[in-house]
């Protein structure tokens, strides 16, 4: 009896510490996904379009998040984000506070602009990101792994789809940036 009364005790033990553990593990999750902000585009740069249009993304919260099977949308097209292997260390995670730059494979934002060493470098798995940034409209949409809506951005027209009303247009050479950490 008091072998059984120990088993059933133990038990409910460990179901409580794994339900416990599940729970915490989950609200972390969706508290640290939540939160990945579109910071700053740049879709009209001086230099040729092609190889010079990024987007910095920002992770204002306490945990690091993996981007890997995260995936980027313009108003034609699909893009999963990648490790830079060739400008950065090929890592998909940003840490705490800190920054991510998307570029297209062939880019030359490296060469053309001044960018922290210690920003994290991905880019998208084409020659461009989606369909190539639109100078006069466009929008973007940032997804993790499960396809959820993470962040939005829009300029020039308000799409359907993307909430709230789009930014006003920039002169070309300039980057559309968020004026705070939020939405």
């Amino acid at each position: 009896m008091l072998k059984k009364n120990l088993y059933v005790r133990l038990s409910l033990l460990i179901f409580i510490l794994t339900f416990i553990f599940l729970l915490t593990n989950q609200i972390a999750v969706s508290d640290t996904q939540s939160n990945i902000l579109i910071n700053e585009i740049m879709y009209d740069p001086e230099q040729n379009d092609n190889y010079n249009e990024w987007i910095e993304l920002y992770n204002p919260t306490n945990h690091s998040i993996n981007l890997s099977g995260w995936s980027i949308t313009d108003n034609s097209a699909e893009d999963f984000l990648e490790g830079d292997f060739e400008y950065g260390n090929g890592t998909t995670i940003i840490p705490p506070h800190r920054y991510a730059l998307i570029a297209d494979h062939e880019t030359k934002i490296y060469e053309n602009f001044s960018i922290p060493h210690n920003t994290i470098r991905l880019y998208v798995d084409d020659l461009n990101i989606g369909n190539g940034l639109g100078n006069t409209n466009d929008k973007l949409i940032i997804k993790d792994t499960t396809g959820q809506i993470i962040d939005t951005a829009e300029w020039g027209i308000d799409y359907p789809d993307i909430p709230g009303s789009p930014a006003n247009l920039i002169d070309e050479g300039h980057s559309l940036c968020r004026h705070e950490d939020t939405d």
